[in-house]
């Protein structure tokens, strides 16, 4: 155990080595300070209000203070940009050691490969939690600290069909669930960057890939042809996490789609692993 642990502290300390690892937490800093200062405009807020929608009978002024602007900030760029960055650290954790020649060195010491997928693994598992919970935990701070608490959360999601008004504590509890369930939904981008990593590609080919996956599937669901078929999409499932703000949570309909998504990066890392151990990296 204690072996594994310093392989996965040396896979972590290389991650963390390379620059582009920091780069979503710079860019998703940046995104939310833009919004959050110019959302300070009070023709900006009125835009936000409109776009969230009316409830009726409902003042959605009195509500627009820090939980709500921090729930927009995540739901506006949470899958858009963390599809991207997890695309780009998780689709080159593998392919990037094969195309530098390192991969062969490591495999050429007592060590099975399998063990070596483990490592990277739980290393694309690290950075996705470390990811998601920077955005998270930013979002609120920041939003909270421009616009303070507030009367507490109000939360309209059209899409998804997720209304809901919380006072601050609850909201903060909802929070708290829902941060949870966007670090395992987001795994499966990750899972899906792995995978691709694996395969004979080269690095920015298993990112364009992945970002190609997420994205056709998030276009095929949004087209009414598809509707049909709506509930069958990767990105129908992986939205999960925003049914946490609904007045009466649905444990039943988030479960199945936890579900749904643990069969999905479990087929996803097999198919990975399965190409790894038959690869030949002698020639």
């Amino acid at each position: 155990m204690n072996t594994f642990a310093r392989q996965l502290g040396f896979e972590l300390l290389k991650l963390f080595a390379r620059k582009r690892t920091y780069i979503g937490f710079i860019f998703f800093l940046a995104i939310e300070l833009l919004i959050l200062t110019h959302a300070q405009l009070p023709i900006s807020r009125r835009r936000l209000e409109n776009a969230m929608g009316p409830i009726p009978g409902f003042d959605l002024s009195s509500y627009f203070g820090g939980l709500t602007l921090a729930f927009q900030v995540i739901a506006w760029t949470m899958f858009t940009l963390g599809s991207v960055y997890l695309a780009l650290v998780c689709g080159d954790i593998v392919s990037k050691e094969v195309e530098d020649g390192t991969m062969r060195m490591v495999l050429s010491r007592p060590v099975s490969r399998l063990r070596i997928l483990v490592l990277k693994y739980l290393t694309c598992i690290v950075y996705t939690f470390l990811l998601a919970s920077f955005v998270v935990l930013t979002s609120l701070g920041l939003s909270i600290l421009f616009r303070g608490v507030g009367s507490g959360l109000v939360v309209v999601a059209p899409w998804e069909r997720v209304t809901g008004v919380f006072a601050p504590g609850v909201g903060l509890e909802r929070f708290g669930l829902a941060s949870v369930v966007l670090t395992f939904c987001l795994l499966s981008i990750s899972t899906v960057g792995f995978m691709f990593s694996c395969f004979n590609l080269k690095p920015a080919t298993a990112t364009v890939l992945t970002l190609s996956v997420y994205l056709f599937d998030d276009i095929l669901r949004n087209l009414p042809v598809f509707a049909d078929y709506r509930d069958d999409f990767l990105t129908h499932h992986t939205a999960i996490w925003q049914h946490f703000f609904e007045m009466s949570i649905p444990w039943p309909r988030i479960g199945e789609s936890c579900a749904w998504l643990a069969v999905f990066d479990f087929v996803a890392l097999g198919i990975g692993t399965f190409y790894f151990l038959r690869r030949d990296f002698k020639s």
